[in-house]
C-alpha cells in the first residue's frame, strides 16, 4: 500500500477490495457505486472517474487538495483503488439520499429543521473557503444525507470540481455553464466565481426549502436572464425571520452578499435561537403532514363474524384465520369472489398462535405453551377438503422468550432464544422438514426482529439505545446460520416488513417519530424517512406499494417510492390485514363483541393514480 497526503493508495490486486453493491448515480466525470469493504464489512460510495476528464498525473497531483477538507459536513476522501477495470475514488457512504429527496417528499419539514439542514451546509462550505476551493456546482443533488435520531447529518459532495477542473485543462471551463443554472450566481454566467457565489447557491436551497420551489424557473437563457436582472419576490407566507437572510444571500452584486458562509450561518443560528430558545428535540415534520388524499373503494363483501381474527393468511381462495389457540380454514368457491366464504374446517393448538405461514398448502405454525415458557413448531401439508389432525411437533423450545421468523416456504425457521437474566440470546437457524439445527447457535443481543429476505436469507435487527447514541444495527444471515455484519442506522426503527414483490425493500417504522416511516432499499443501499398522516399498526406490501393501516380504521395507499397518492377509511377497528391480489385485501375487524371480514377491492385505478402522481412530481 502506498500513502500519500493522507489517503491510501492501493496497488493493483487480482481482485478488488471492494464489492460493488450497485450504481447509485452517474454525472459529468463518471459513475458512483455503492460498495462494500470484503475486510471490515463497512459500505462506501466508490466514485469511478472517466480518464479523459481526469488524466492519472494530473489527478493524483490533486488528490492531496481533496483530502484537505476533512470536515462532518463535507464527504471524506478515504483511498483511492486502482483495479483492473480503472480506478475508483473511495468516499463517505450517505444512506440518506440527497437533499433533492426531501424537497421533493410529501412531508413538510419543520423550519427548525430546514435551517439546520442549510446551516450544515454553511459549515461544510466554509471548510472549504478557507482552503480556497470554491464549490461551483452547489446544489441539492449534490447534498447528501446521513439519517440521525434528530435529523440528518449533512455532508457536501462534489467539492472542487470547478475549481479542479480549471486546473486540469479542462476546455469547457469558464464557459459559463460549469454548473447547474438553477442555482448560479449571476456573475458565474460570465464565467466569475467567488465564496459570494456559492452563498447566493445556498440562498436558492434555503429558498426552496421553504417555499418548495425555485424563486427563479425556466429554461436556461430564462434562467440567465431572472438570475441577471429579475428582482426577488418572497411569497405573503414567507418566514419573516428568514426574510432578510435570503434576501441578502440573492444579492445580484457579489459584494452585497453575505462576506463569509461563516457570516450567514452566524445569521441563521440566531434565528434558530430565537425559534427554539432553549434546546428541545427536533420534530421531523409539520402537524399531519401530507394532507388526506381521497381514494374510492369497493367494499365487495362483509362477512359477519364471531370471533376476533388476530393472524389472517390467504392462499389462493383459501382463508387461514387465526384466534388465539383456534386455527380456522374458509374456502371462496369461485375467483369472482363475489360471495360470503364457507367454513371447512377449525383445529385447535395447544398454546397461543404466535406465527403462521402457508404455502402450497403447507402450514407452518409456532405456538406458545400457557405457562409462557415452551414453544412449538408444527407443520403439515393440508388437504383442505379433510378435517386434519395436528402432528406431533417438529421442534420444541424451552425459553420464556423466543423470536422466530419463518422463510417464504416455510423450509428453514430462524430463531433467537432469550437468555435468563441477560440482555443476549443464541440465534439460529432450523431445516424445519427435519427440526435439524444448521450450525451451532450463535450468542449475540436479543434482537428486534427477525426478518426472512428469501429462502436463503434473512436479517437480524438490533437495537441500541444508551445515553450518546441510538442506533439499528442491520445483520445478515445465511440459511447455514452465518451471521454477517450487513449496516447500521443512527436512529432506532421498528415494526419492518419485508416487501415480498422486491425482496429489496423493508418498510418500518421511526421510534420516537410520530407519524414517520422509514423506506429502506437494500441494493444499494438508501434509507428515506417519509412523513405520514396517521400511525400506523399494520403494513402490508403490494405489487405497486404499501398499504398502511391505523387500528381505528384509517388506511393510507403509498407507492413504492413512499409517495402517498390516497386515503380511506374502513370506520372499525382493524385486527388483522391480508392481501387477497394485486388489488384487493381482506380486513378483518371487531369491537364491543362484533366484527366483520371486509373485502376490499381498491381497483385497477391504482397504477393509474400512482403514474398521475409520478407525472405531476
Amino acid at each position: 500500500m502506498i500513502t500519500t497526503a493522507n489517503v491510501a493508495v492501493m496497488p493493483l490486486f487480482p481482485r478488488s477490495r471492494y464489492r460493488i453493491i450497485g450504481q447509485i448515480g452517474q454525472g459529468q466525470f463518471g459513475r458512483v457505486y455503492c460498495a462494500l469493504d470484503r475486510s471490515t464489512g463497512k459500505i462506501y460510495a466508490l466514485k469511478d472517474l472517466d480518464h479523459r476528464v481526469f488524466p492519472t498525473n494530473k489527478f493524483l497531483r490533486e488528490v492531496s487538495y481533496l483530502v484537505m477538507l476533512r470536515h462532518p459536513n463535507v464527504v471524506a476522501c478515504h483511498a483511492l483503488e486502482y483495479h483492473a477495470g480503472g480506478r475508483y475514488l473511495v468516499m463517505d457512504y450517505c444512506e440518506g439520499g440527497t437533499l433533492r429527496d426531501i424537497i421533493d417528499g410529501d412531508g413538510e419539514l419543520c423550519l427548525a429543521g430546514k435551517i439546520d439542514l442549510v446551516y450544515q451546509i454553511l459549515l461544510g462550505l466554509d471548510q472549504a473557503h478557507k482552503h480556497n476551493i470554491i464549490h461551483c456546482d452547489l446544489k441539492p443533488d449534490n447534498i447528501l444525507l446521513v439519517p440521525r435520531q434528530q435529523g440528518w447529518q449533512v455532508k457536501v459532495s462534489d467539492f472542487g470540481i470547478a475549481r479542479l477542473t480549471a486546473t486540469t485543462g479542462n476546455p469547457n471551463f469558464g464557459k459559463g455553464y460549469t454548473g447547474s443554472p438553477a442555482y448560479m450566481a449571476p456573475e458565474r454566467f460570465y464565467g466569475k466565481f467567488s465564496v459570494a457565489s456559492d452563498i447566493y447557491a445556498v440562498g436558492i436551497m434555503l429558498y426552496e426549502l421553504i417555499v418548495g420551489d425555485r424563486p427563479f424557473s425556466g429554461f436556461p437563457k430564462a434562467l440567465q436572464s431572472a438570475h441577471l436582472n429579475r428582482r426577488l419576490e418572497l411569497p405573503p407566507a414567507f418566514p419573516s425571520a428568514l426574510a432578510t437572510i435570503v434576501t441578502k444571500a440573492l444579492e445580484k452584486l457579489p459584494q452585497r452578499r453575505y462576506g463569509t458562509a461563516m457570516d450567514m450561518a452566524s445569521a441563521l443560528d440566531t434565528v434558530q435561537k430565537q425559534l427554539s430558545p432553549t434546546p428541545t428535540p427536533l420534530a421531523l415534520y409539520q402537524n399531519d403532514a401530507p394532507a388526506l388524499i381521497n381514494f374510492d373503494i369497493v367494499i365487495k363483501k362483509s362477512t359477519p363474524l364471531l370471533f376476533a381474527v388476530t393472524t389472517l393468511v390467504c392462499e389462493g381462495l383459501w382463508l387461514y384465520l387465526a384466534n388465539g389457540r383456534e386455527l380456522y380454514l374458509w374456502e371462496y368457491s369461485n375467483p369472482e369472489l363475489n360471495h360470503h366464504p364457507l367454513p371447512r374446517w377449525s383445529l385447535g393448538a395447544p398454546g397461543l398462535i404466535t406465527e403462521l405461514v402457508v404455502y402450497q398448502s403447507k402450514i407452518s405454525l409456532i405456538t406458545q405453551d400457557a405457562d409462557k415458557t415452551a414453544w412449538q413448531f408444527f407443520q403439515w401439508q393440508d388437504k383442505p377438503l379433510f378435517s386434519p389432525t395436528l402432528p406431533k411437533p417438529t421442534i420444541r423450545f424451552k425459553a420464556s422468550r423466543l423470536m422466530g421468523s419463518l422463510s417464504p416456504e416455510g423450509k428453514h425457521l430462524a430463531t433467537a432464544i432469550a437468555i435468563e437474566g441477560q440482555k443476549k440470546g443464541k440465534f439460529q437457524v432450523w431445516r424445519t422438514d427435519r427440526g435439524k439445527a444448521l450450525g451451532t447457535a450463535i450468542e449475540t443481543f436479543f434482537p428486534s426482529q427477525l426478518l426472512s429476505i428469501d429462502e436463503r436469507h434473512g436479517l437480524l435487527v438490533q437495537l441500541v439505545q444508551t445515553d450518546s447514541q441510538r442506533q439499528s444495527l442491520f445483520s445478515l444471515f445465511s440459511r447455514r446460520g452465518n451471521v454477517f455484519r450487513a449496516f447500521q442506522l443512527s436512529f432506532l426503527v421498528y415494526q419492518l416488513v419485508v416487501n415480498r414483490f422486491s425482496r429489496n425493500h423493508l418498510f418500518g417504522l421511526a421510534y420516537g417519530m410520530a407519524k414517520t416511516g422509514v423506506l429502506i432499499r437494500l441494493q444499494p443501499l438508501k434509507v428515506n424517512r417519509i412523513a405520514l398522516n396517521l400511525q400506523p399498526k399494520f403494513i402490508q406490501p403490494f405489487p405497486w406499494g404499501y398499504l398502511l393501516a391505523a387500528k381505528t380504521g384509517e388506511v393510507a395507499l403509498l407507492d413504492y417510492e413512499g409517495f402517498l397518492f390516497g386515503n380511506f377509511d374502513l370506520g372499525e377497528t382493524i385486527t388483522a390485514i391480508a392481501p387477497m391480489d394485486r388489488y384487493q385485501c381482506l380486513f378483518a375487524t371487531w369491537h364491543n363483541g362484533q366484527g366483520n371480514l371486509h373485502l376490499v377491492d381498491l381497483g385497477e385505478k391504482v397504477e393509474d393514480v400512482i403514474r398521475d402522481r409520478q407525472a405531476a412530481r
